[in-house]
């Protein structure tokens, strides 16, 4: 997910992070947070119900992010040889991937993280593991993990941007006509880009509930 727009950005993984745990029973599911948001109300809370969902939930930081990867890096290359066919779905929702500084060039740890999240990408899915991310322009994404990991990602959501962006991530200049809450969905092989109208953000009412029921799950 590309796009500058924080709220509705955050909204649109949450609402995936909430929909997947509800999908699934407390065994079969397991997610990594990383999350780069902004320090506000809003989005404190929005951290505070994800910690709460009964499913196993790891969150990453700057400093364990290394760590979680190797984890999860370790995880996929045990599956790959032993080849199991019941593996718990795993999930890994990167909230901001422009201000996850670890990535940066000048960090002396940046190239085995690069290398490790390409595996992730390339070799997860058919282990059963997914990659979330969203992040603010398409130029940071580059900057961060490189454009070439754009083809790792099977599905793509475009908010407003640029014409030479937009044709880079969906194939097509059309998200730079986007108005403000609208926003396209791109599938491999699905063909034209999708417009849609993005969720709202969740609110306090709807977020306890949802956890609430999901905690119904034990």
């Amino acid at each position: 997910m590309i796009g500058q727009d924080e709220n509705v950005a955050s909204g649109l993984l949450a609402i995936a992070l909430f929909s997947l745990a509800a999908q699934h029973s407390l065994k079969t599911a397991h997610f990594y947070i990383l999350d780069g948001r902004s320090d506000t109300p809003y989005f404190d809370r929005l951290r505070q119900r994800e910690k709460e969902i009964p499913h196993p939930v790891k969150l990453v930081n700057q400093r364990t992010l290394a760590a979680h990867f190797a984890e999860i890096s370790a995880e996929i290359a045990k599956r790959m040889e032993t080849g199991v066919d019941q593996k718990p779905s795993i999930y890994l929702f990167i909230y901001g991937l422009h201000r996850v500084r670890a990535f940066r060039s000048e960090e002396k740890t940046a190239p085995d993280l690069r290398m490790q999240f390409a595996n992730i990408l390339r070799d997860g899915p058919e282990q059963n593991i997914h990659t979330l991310v969203w992040c603010d322009t398409l130029s940071n994404f580059g900057r961060s993990v490189g454009n070439s990991l754009l083809e790792e990602f099977e599905l793509r959501v475009a908010f407003q941007m640029s014409e030479h962006d937009s044709t880079l991530l969906i194939g097509s200049p059309a998200s730079s006509e986007l108005g403000p809450h609208r926003a396209f969905l791109f599938k491999e092989g699905m063909g034209d880009p999708e417009k849609f109208i993005p969720y709202e953000s969740p609110s306090d009412e709807w977020l306890t509930q949802v956890v609430e029921r999901l905690r119904q799950k034990r």
